[in-house]
């Protein structure tokens, strides 16, 4: 189970006549953004070029990962003058007497955030400490989150070994007496393709290091956490890599859920593998395409919706995580024993493919 090699990334962003000056003028601020949207360690960056484009809307930006099909972004700036405030409008409005109008949450596009107009940066910030940012910072925060899905292709022997330096050194011993260093930046460019928040890493390292300590439950019931040990409630991979990477994932995932929902429930599609059709382990490759495709489609809800989580079996979790990133890579795929019990999850739609056979064939070509 290896992750597949791929080009370095070269970064091309092109504003508006008017967001222009305002994103060159904060360049380093934009390129720390970027630098750390893997919480754990520091990335480098890859070459970064911003460049005026007047046939823009003098407030948008248009970024790509150059050589990267399908990576192109748009974003909407801020209008000229204005701060944004990560609180309900009607509520800023009566803390602070201003105009105000809605925006959308840039960390969370489907909630209202708000814009003040007429009002400098240090005054509001002592009504709303931490949660107001300017035009360019809106913007940096969408270009992390863009980022985040190409981050992996950064971890390298060097990025893991810092991250290891931050871990007590009897479990950095151990776990490399237990895996290359090689295995280890392997597992970690897995884990940040997926979306997986590394700050707790140390609390996965010994489990790593020592799989006695793990013990595989095989059954429906929740993972059960005990100090020092993890029984988990999925079936045991066979391969040293995958158990490696689904015992990382279900001590990480909890705490990249925790930071998804916030304050707020975890909004949480489910794929129907009960009612609906999964391909088996010896399907073809046409029907695994039509797999991917109706996924593709039937999950594009859920991916509008930031921070929303897709919850499917153990078995099918990879193949289902690696189908969308192509195409909905904000969209985390969770395996059921990963939900940590106490997140509270909004249950927002069942996913349910029709069966490869139901269809005509005219339909499949078409």
């Amino acid at each position: 189970m290896k992750p597949s090699s791929l080009a370095p990334l070269r970064i091309r962003c092109k504003a508006g006549a008017s967001l222009y000056s305002e994103l060159t003028a904060t360049r380093e601020s934009l390129e720390l953004v970027l630098s750390r949207v893997t919480t754990g360690f520091h990335l480098a960056l890859p070459p970064l070029a911003i460049s005026r484009d007047d046939e823009l809307e003098p407030r948008s930006v248009w970024f790509e990962a150059l050589e990267r099909p399908h990576t192109i972004q748009i974003e909407r700036g801020l209008p000229p003058g204005t701060h944004l405030v990560r609180a309900a409008p009607l509520y800023v409005q009566s803390r602070t007497k201003l105009k105000v109008e809605p925006w959308p949450d840039p960390f969370r596009p489907t909630r209202s955030a708000s814009i003040v107009l007429d009002s400098l940066k240090t005054p509001l910030e002592q009504s709303f400490p931490d949660s107001v940012l300017t035009a360019a910072e809106v913007i940096a925060v969408r270009m992390g989150i863009w980022f985040r899905r190409f981050a992996s292709e950064w971890v390298d022997a060097v990025a893991a070994a810092q991250l290891l330096a931050t871990l007590p050194p009897a479990d950095s011993a151990a776990l490399l007496r237990a895996c290359a260093i090689d295995a280890v930046v392997d597992l970690l460019k897995l884990l940040v393709q997926d979306g997986v928040q590394l700050a707790d890493f140390g609390a996965a390292a010994p489990l790593l290091a020592d799989e006695s300590r793990v013990h595989w439950t095989n059954n429906n019931f929740a993972t059960a956490a005990i100090p020092g040990r993890i029984a988990i409630a999925a079936p045991r991979p066979a391969d040293e890599d995958e158990r490696r990477h689904v015992i990382a994932r279900t001590v990480l995932v909890a705490g990249t859920l925790w930071q998804r929902a916030g304050t707020d429930s975890l909004d949480a599609w489910t794929l129907d593998e009960l009612e609906g059709w999964v391909p088996a382990a010896d399907a073809s490759t046409a029907e695994r395409a039509y797999f991917e495709q109706q996924l593709g489609d039937s999950a594009a809800a859920a991916a509008q919706v930031h921070g929303a989580v897709l919850i499917c079996s153990q078995e099918l979790r990879t193949a289902v995580a690696n189908a969308l990133r192509k195409i909905h890579p904000e969209l985390m795929v969770v395996a059921r024993h990963e939900l940590p019990r106490n997140i509270p999850s909004r249950p927002r739609g069942r996913i349910r493919i029709q069966p490869y056979e139901a269809l005509s064939a005219e339909r499949r070509s078409a």
